[in-house]
């Protein structure tokens, strides 16, 4: 099986930290996004993969060696940057010959454990041109656009109004299954849109696109406010051993993220440092190799990446640190995202 992530884009929301990196190399909750993804992706079967890059090649990778798919091809945009449609176009020859194939943005955060089976085994079933896997979102039609069905699931357009009535509104995930076929609605050698382009043009034409609804287990990460918040409901999952927190031990575990629950409020990676007077009281995350410093706070939550150390006296409250940092002594952090 085949699939293409989609990891060209520039994070323009995302800045300063998307400058010197590509958003899917990353880290949440400690592994690159790419590994969110993929994890779905391997799950259902691929076995080749294919990833779009542009903007910072390196960092995607890089991010792309921690995942372990062995057949993994890399398509490069130059000059601009062709979009989800225009990159899927550039990539044909690696994702021809199947019949299907399966899309994922390289930056989703999806906690669905069985989503991504029902998405593939609706679209061989119903020969759709497109299956998008899709979730419900209070911000349809306001922040986001979205994904309009009839009843039967059928897909009717794009966009934050419905194009005719009778149609629900729901939010794309980013995860789709494409047929072959979708290669006609496509221009070459230009960016387009894999949704208002392609499958548009698609509709147009008579071919029939199809969604699978999925639990609201999305989260956002496109802005700093978004990043904190998905952080704290995924530690809250992890802590809490809901359904959703299992998924992601699943998932830490794939990738050889050992987890040491230390208590209610802590789980640590391998070869860690914590001082006995250091205070959790909220949810913390380690990474491998952190040293935390005496008297240092965790308020609210925090996660803090690999070979990072927090000095004596920090106070850390919904923060979130990434790989190979040292905070000075009693330095306080209050929402911040601080990845390089």
């Amino acid at each position: 099986m085949r699939a293409i992530i989609l990891a060209a884009g520039i994070g323009e929301r995302l800045r300063p930290h998307t400058l010197r990196s590509a958003k899917p190399a990353l880290p949440f909750l400690n592994l690159p996004l790419i590994c969110f993804p993929w994890f779905h992706l391997q799950r259902v079967g691929v076995t080749t993969l294919v990833v779009n890059t542009h903007h910072c090649p390196e960092t995607v990778k890089a991010a792309a060696a921690v995942i372990g798919c062995p057949n993994t091809s890399f398509t490069f945009e130059s000059p601009q940057i062709l979009g989800s449609g225009g990159g899927i176009m550039n990539a044909e020859s690696l994702l021809r010959g199947e019949q299907s194939f399966l899309v994922a943005n390289g930056d989703e955060v999806l906690l669905a454990p069985t989503g991504l089976t029902e998405l593939w085994q609706q679209h061989a079933r119903e020969k759709n041109l497109a299956t998008l896997l899709v979730c419900e979102h209070p911000e349809v039609g306001s922040k986001f656009g979205g994904v309009w069905c009839d009843p039967q699931g059928r897909v009717h357009g794009f966009g934050k109004a419905a194009p005719s009535g009778g149609l629900r509104g729901l939010h794309f995930t980013g995860f789709m299954a494409l047929s072959d076929r979708v290669f006609a609605f496509l221009p070459k050698g230009q960016p387009s849109n894999i949704l208002y382009d392609g499958l548009v043009a698609g509709l147009a034409a008579g071919e029939r696109v199809a969604c699978t609804l999925t639990e609201n287990n999305w989260y956002e990460t496109g802005s700093e406010q978004d990043f904190l918040a998905a952080t704290e409901q995924c530690l809250l999952h992890l802590f809490g051993g809901d359904e959703q927190g299992r998924f992601l031990e699943q998932l830490f575990y794939h990738y050889g993220r050992v987890l040491f629950p230390q208590n209610s409020q802590l789980i640590v990676g391998k070869d860690c440092a914590v001082d006995p007077s250091a205070r959790f009281e909220g949810p913390c995350l380690l990474g491998n190799g952190v040293t935390v410093g005496s008297n240092v706070t965790i308020k609210k939550y925090a996660v803090i990446g690999d070979a990072t150390t927090v000095a004596e006296g920090c106070v850390l409250d919904q923060t979130v640190l990434g790989r190979n940092l040292s905070l000075s002594a009693r330095t306080t952090l209050s929402q911040v995202l601080r990845l390089a």
